[in-house]
């Protein structure tokens, strides 16, 4: 097993083995900051994202740059989804969904004024994602279908802040 991490900086360490084995280092930029992380479902592919709003796809065996993408937002996380290469981009105000085998976005969202993400999850069959979204001085829960972005239901807090949201394992379960 491996596991991915960067620390505010441009580079990405790659950490193989159980009680510390080996150590891969990855420069994704020159003078940008790594905002998002995801192994694709093979485990052998590493992605990255940068605050400048550029995707860099790995070898996560031997750290070669296999391809280079710009994305249409800046500062994104990403999360892969458990089969096939879709990854999820998102920022404060946007998500899309982006197919890394044809190199296009599927599903793109954009929120509503005053409307901003703190948080995302693909559910885990991978056809439905979750956003955790901060409206004014509430927020809420938005299931979404992973096809075409269509809200299927919305669950908003009827007074406090949402701060945190969880998925379980198999997606039942959306805690806050």
């Amino acid at each position: 097993p491996a596991v991915a991490s960067s620390f505010g900086s441009s580079e990405v360490s790659i950490w193989r083995g159980v009680g510390g084995g080996s150590t891969q280092r990855l420069q994704h930029c020159r003078d940008c900051e790594v905002t998002g992380l995801a192994f694709l479902d093979d485990g052998d592919r590493l992605v990255t994202g940068g605050r400048d709003g550029h995707m860099v796809e790995w070898d996560a065996n031997s750290g070669h740059r296999l391809r280079e993408m710009d994305v249409d937002m800046e500062g994104f996380e990403l999360l892969a989804f458990p089969a096939g290469d879709r990854l999820l981009l998102w920022g404060a105000r946007k998500a899309s969904i982006w197919n890394m085998a044809s190199d296009e976005v599927e599903v793109h969202i954009e929120l509503p004024e005053g409307q901003a993400h703190q948080d995302c999850r693909v559910l885990s069959e991978g056809r439905r994602i979750a956003t955790l979204n901060v409206m004014g001085f509430r927020a809420g829960v938005v299931i979404r279908n992973a096809t075409d972005g269509e809200v299927l239901r919305t669950l908003v807090a009827a007074s406090q802040r949402i701060t945190a949201m969880e998925v379980s394992p198999c997606g039942k379960f959306i805690v806050t």
